[in-house]
């Protein structure tokens, strides 16, 4: 099945398919079987030949973020240092987020600085493989306040209701999920600032800046 949707009450993102599984098992006296419901990730088109893919980021890649960002850069890339940093540089290793990421071509990706309100946030959208970070750092966020053991984040959110580095957003047809913006980046962030609205610390409508990705139609850069 193709294209976001819900099945059986369970919303089904468009990178992932539904798919039928019969079991069959023995006991002494019958046969008997049974339908299983399967979700599993579902192979996205493959992007054309030349494309800035995950994997090719992370072939340039080196242990110093500045040095990995300078090397995509001579090669055409066009990504402001900050969401680099924390998108293909601090997650260059977790295999499960590159199955989110690696199918989109990121040289086709234009990045604004964008201010959000609270309102808005609520309604980003968070793979469900990490919703369970949104999930703690809001629920640790509404039970004790912001934690964190960086004396200057706590400071921050205290004086400024807000982070320090935006998070990183993209646009949801970028990943195949049709409408609406998808946190890539900053999940105890979020979950953060949902708890402060929760609690009424934050206004719904005070705004925070945010990283957000859209898709270019048309794109040159070399190959």
């Amino acid at each position: 099945m193709l294209g976001s949707h819900f099945f059986l009450g369970v919303y089904v993102p468009a990178r992932y398919e539904v798919s039928f599984r019969q079991k069959r098992g023995m006991n002494r006296n019958e046969k008997h079987q049974s339908n299983a419901v399967e979700v599993i990730p579902m192979p996205r088109e493959p992007i054309e030949v030349g494309a800035f893919s995950w994997s090719c980021i992370q072939r340039l890649y080196d242990v110093d973020p500045v040095t990995h960002w300078q090397r995509c850069e001579s090669e055409g890339l066009q990504c402001p240092q900050e969401v680099f940093t924390q998108l293909f540089h601090e997650e260059a290793n977790n295999e499960d987020f590159a199955i989110i990421v690696r199918a989109v071509d990121w040289g086709r990706v234009r990045w604004d600085l964008e201010e959000q309100s609270g309102v808005a946030l609520r309604h980003v959208r968070v793979d469900r493989g990490y919703q369970h970070a949104v999930d703690e750092a809001r629920t640790q966020a509404t039970q004790l306040g912001i934690v964190d053991e960086r004396p200057e984040v706590v400071d921050h959110w205290r004086d400024a209701k807000s982070w320090i580095v935006p998070p990183v957003i993209v646009a949801g047809d970028l990943l195949g999920g049709g409408s609406g913006l998808e946190l890539l980046v900053g999940y105890t962030r979020l979950g953060n600032l949902l708890a402060l609205l929760d609690r009424e610390e934050v206004p719904e409508i005070h705004k925070h800046l945010v990283w957000v990705g859209r898709s270019i139609a048309y794109a040159s850069y070399p190959r």
